[in-house]
């Protein structure tokens, strides 16, 4: 998809109708999921964030299935006023419908606060990316603002729909150290 002199805002639009419109998106979650856990990276990883997808986003059931079963430390993000902080959960009943956003996060206040520099890899939602590994969010600067407080290696997923040609950046953005769609990856796999 080619950019030009379009705003954050204009992006934001066009690229979540793409990603909407994305057809077969079970399936190409499978092959993200694939290329994800082949990851000397994600294998590493003993502390791991991750978002409960949304029916638009890639599905990330089965990379959360497989970090339970293999006894990872699985933590989900809960929004806690205008920042997000990362909760270890055990598992994906521990997960509720309670954001402003009705996105699913940890119920209750009963769970295991992570600090940053704890989390290993952190998968990382977005609206569009780029294969300069920018990445383009839903506006409210959550992931950014927690991911300037952590080390985590970072990994971003979407839809091949979902890569732009040039994304517009500011000071406020992190990049990812990787992206992966269901036609690539892109970015060092091998960096640690």
């Amino acid at each position: 998809m080619v950019n030009t002199n379009k705003t954050k805002s204009d992006l934001r639009k066009e690229y979540i109708v793409y990603q909407k419109n994305t057809i077969n998106k079970y399936d190409k979650s499978k092959e993200i999921y694939m290329k994800l856990v082949n990851l000397e990276n994600f294998n590493k990883a003993k502390v791991i964030g991750i978002y409960y997808s949304t029916s638009n986003e890639v599905d990330t059931s089965l990379i959360v299935n497989r970090l339970l079963k293999n006894k990872k430390i699985v933590c989900f993000p809960k929004v806690e006023g205008d920042v997000i902080n990362f909760y270890k959960v055990n598992s994906i009943t521990d997960l509720t419908n309670t954001s402003i956003f009705g996105i699913k996060e940890p119920k209750g206040d009963t769970f295991t606060l992570i600090n940053p520099l704890d989390i290993d890899l952190i998968v990382v939602p977005g609206v569009a990316f780029d294969k300069k590994l920018n990445r383009l969010g839903h506006g409210k600067g959550y992931y950014d603002k927690y991911l300037k407080k952590t080390n985590a290696y970072k990994i971003g997923i979407c839809f091949s729909s979902q890569i732009c040609d040039n994304l517009v950046v500011d000071d406020n953005d992190v990049k990812m150290d990787l992206i992966i769609d269901e036609g690539g990856i892109y970015g060092n796999n091998n960096a640690s």
